[in-house]
């Protein structure tokens, strides 16, 4: 009988509510479904991707296995999250301290002790969320995929171009979050030139051309996008976020010295005149 494999088609389930509202039990039983089926099929494709590099020349090799670790560095770090978030969860028994709790660890970062050193290249360490870190492994899985051969539904185009389809109008959807400006007029014009090439690509299948040389390439490219557009928000969420904390850090201190100088008022007024001693 066939060894059956995951589809890897499936995309990361959404993640439910946003920081801070908690998340009940119902919902949240839907998405630890979700989740730690996503979780097993992720690692059944980056484990038949380990096993094509093996096949690879030694330089072909060197270029995927950089990026291989990363997207094995941010799946331990959403397994682990699953693990803590099925731990709260506890079977359905989630009051409203887990639903909170529930909610803090699927929105919160992965900037825990085990995950501190996300990293993708050139980009340093990054703290995202879950959801983020989801959609950034589905990405890193797809170009993978395509760089090893490995493509989900190779002997299938008409499965290759859906998929494609789908990473360009998710990409399409983070255009949105990207500031005005130079950086969102170049992220829409990279958008439309994949847009053209998609449109050529759907054309020439239709005529019955072989597009197997063409698509593994836009793959690779829509993947790239998409992540490096989910890479730049979550840097700016972060920015924004040390902002915040600085910002709260300086009142902080600014109260601090004011408590201290009104003891230092009290202190003195305490003394004054100052006792003789005998």
């Amino acid at each position: 009988m066939p060894q059956q494999h995951p589809d890897p088609g499936v995309v990361a389930p959404a993640a439910p509510g946003r920081l801070g509202v908690p998340v009940q039990a119902p919902e949240a039983q839907t998405y630890l479904n979700g989740l730690r089926e996503w979780v097993g099929q992720r690692r059944a494709d980056l484990g038949e991707v380990d096993r094509a590099v093996l096949k690879l020349s030694p330089a072909e090799q060197v270029a995927i296995t950089n990026d291989l670790t990363v997207a094995l560095t941010f799946w331990k770090a959403v397994s682990d999250r699953l693990t803590l978030l099925e731990t709260t969860f506890d079977g359905g028994r989630v009051g409203p301290v887990e639903a909170e709790r529930l909610s803090t660890l699927i929105h919160g970062r992965l900037d825990s002790n085990t995950t501190e050193h996300l990293s993708l290249p050139s980009s340093g360490s990054l703290a995202v969320s879950l959801p983020e870190a989801c959609r950034l492994l589905d990405s890193l899985t797809r170009t993978l995929q395509a760089r090893a051969s490995l493509a989900p539904g190779a002997a299938e185009a008409t499965q290759r171009i859906t998929l494609v389809r789908a990473g360009i109008e998710r990409t399409r959807d983070q255009i949105p979050l990207v500031p005005a400006g130079a950086q969102r007029d170049d992220a829409n014009e990279k958008l439309a030139r994949l847009d053209r090439r998609m449109d050529d690509l759907v054309e020439r299948a239709r005529r019955g051309a072989d597009v197997g040389g063409i698509i593994g390439p836009l793959e690779i490219d829509v993947a790239t996008l998409e992540r490096d557009l989910i890479v730049a928000a979550a840097e700016r969420a972060s920015a924004a976020h040390s902002r915040v904390r600085t910002q709260q850090q300086v009142e902080e201190l600014d109260a601090r010295a004011a408590a201290i100088r009104a003891l230092e008022r009290a202190c003195l007024e305490a003394i004054t005149p100052a006792p003789r001693l005998a």
